[in-house]
């Protein structure tokens, strides 16, 4: 409810320079949404037809783990309007396993099969190891030369050497 007392806040609420926001969360489905948070919607197994109701973007955490069936894809991409955003993560295999290393087949794989959302995604997004360290950032490098260009891609690290203030975390961000 936009507060009308503040002119501030009026402004701000009426104004067509603002950027377009995307609200999420971490999933779409969640064991407890259909009796709370979807209890107004009529009962459906899909719980992303409900959650794109309230949500305009997700980080679809699933293809950390597993890639999906192009079934399930395009169940995804008929369950969201056009304006709807998905951040998928790169499989655990290409970032955890290769550590992102010889990973040409898997990467492209995941890609195709992610190609018929790609009007509705967002970032793509590389979450890192922490074992994954300064001394590793020209393989980071080479890898994300592999992405089209028209992909955005995310970079989360966690190595603690990132995070000092230092010559790596300036390396990191030249990238």
């Amino acid at each position: 409810m936009t507060n009308t007392n503040n002119p501030a806040v009026t402004k701000l609420s009426t104004s067509s320079a603002l950027p377009k926001v995307f609200i999420g969360l971490p999933q779409w489905q969640h064991s407890h949404w259909p009796k709370t948070w979807f209890a107004n919607y009529p009962k459906s197994d899909n719980q992303l037809i409900h959650y794109a109701k309230e949500c305009n973007t997700v980080e679809g955490n699933t293809t950390f783990y597993s890639l999906p069936h192009s079934d399930a894809v395009s169940r995804w991409e008929q369950s969201v309007d056009s304006d709807f955003s998905f951040t998928f993560k790169f499989n655990q295999q290409i970032t955890h396993v290769h550590q992102l290393l010889h990973c040409e087949d898997e990467v492209n794989e995941q890609l195709q099969m992610l190609a018929p959302l790609e009007h509705k995604l967002g970032v793509m997004l590389l979450q890192l190891p922490a074992s994954f360290g300064p001394e590793k950032l020209e393989r980071l490098a080479a890898f994300l030369h592999l992405i089209p260009r028209h992909i955005t891609v995310a970079v989360e690290v966690r190595h603690l050497a990132f995070f000092g203030k230092g010559d790596e975390e300036k390396q990191l961000n030249q990238l």
